[in-house]
């Protein structure tokens, strides 16, 4: 979610600078089109690729406050790399592809998120199985 939040923000500001900058040179029609275009492309964009990138930093870094071993970790730098990846992909200039291009890096995108989310609802389930059991362990009169 930390990812996803840094990416949208990023992203917004990109966003209003290339909008801006297209105003300017075409007009108010070729603004509104890019405001749309990258406004449906955002959710497969730095949104996605930040939320890998989170989603890659807080397993290795944990209850730990963040340290420079963290960002140099192999788990992190490996799922770091998938992100660099789809951005590098996302900018070549593969202009005959572009549209089945984008859509595929998009889904390629999701299929990580979906494994992370799936993850992360893993361990809430192990949590509270944790502590439905330590709950049952506990005697009736100390849980008042």
């Amino acid at each position: 979610m930390i990812g996803a939040a840094v990416g949208a923000g990023f992203v917004a500001f990109e966003s209003a600078g290339y909008a801006f900058n297209i105003g300017m040179m075409y007009g108010d029609q070729a603004m509104i089109s890019n405001i749309f275009t990258r406004g449906w492309m955002a959710v497969g964009t730095h949104i996605a690729w930040s939320s890998i990138a989170g989603a890659a930093l807080f397993p290795v870094k944990g209850q730990e406050p963040l340290k420079k071993e963290h960002l140099t970790n192999e788990r992190f730098i490996k799922l770091r790399v998938v992100a660099i990846i789809l951005h590098a992909v996302w900018d070549m200039p593969l202009y005959f592809l572009h549209e089945f291009l984008f859509i595929g890096l998009i889904v390629v995108a999701w299929m990580f998120i979906f494994t992370f989310i799936h993850a992360g609802l893993k361990q809430i389930s192990r949590l509270n199985q944790k502590v439905e059991t330590e709950e049952a362990i506990v005697p009736d009169y100390l849980s008042s």
